[in-house]
């Protein structure tokens, strides 16, 4: 009798684990795919954001920056020559997180020059001053 009680005890307990374990499995399942569609989104965001090159004239924000240099230095061999009141700062693809300690979010550069060959992509920022704007 005690062989039969341990069974179906054991059995319910299996029962249990399956009809539980089975939902958060298909939850995951749809949760991990919906990130990866979410990935793909925000990708194709990205390119269509980013996808143009700053030109000569055009005036971004320090924000706008840093994400593109993020995006740009994965396709190309960057080259940014940024002039602030302290110097000049130059930062490359392997420098590229010199970047977030010389430029804040809130800044204005208009881009004096800005060269782009298919890999080298060579861009020469001016901090603007309030009155310039």
């Amino acid at each position: 009798m005690d062989k039969v009680i341990t069974e179906i005890i054991i059995g319910a307990v299996i029962l249990t684990l399956l009809i539980s374990i089975i939902p958060i499995y298909r939850s995951s399942a749809a949760l991990v795919s919906t990130a990866g569609e979410k990935n793909d989104i925000n990708e194709n965001i990205k390119e269509v954001t980013f996808g143009r090159i700053p030109e000569s004239g055009d005036i971004v924000s320090g924000g706008y920056l840093s994400e593109f240099i993020l995006y740009a230095s994965k396709k190309y061999k960057i080259e940014l020559s940024v002039e602030l009141p302290d110097g000049m700062h130059v930062i490359c693809n392997n420098s590229k997180k010199d970047w977030f300690n010389v430029v804040e979010n809130n800044m204005l550069f208009k881009i004096e020059q800005s060269e782009f060959n298919g890999e080298d992509l060579k861009i020469y920022f001016v901090l603007c001053e309030e009155e310039n704007l």
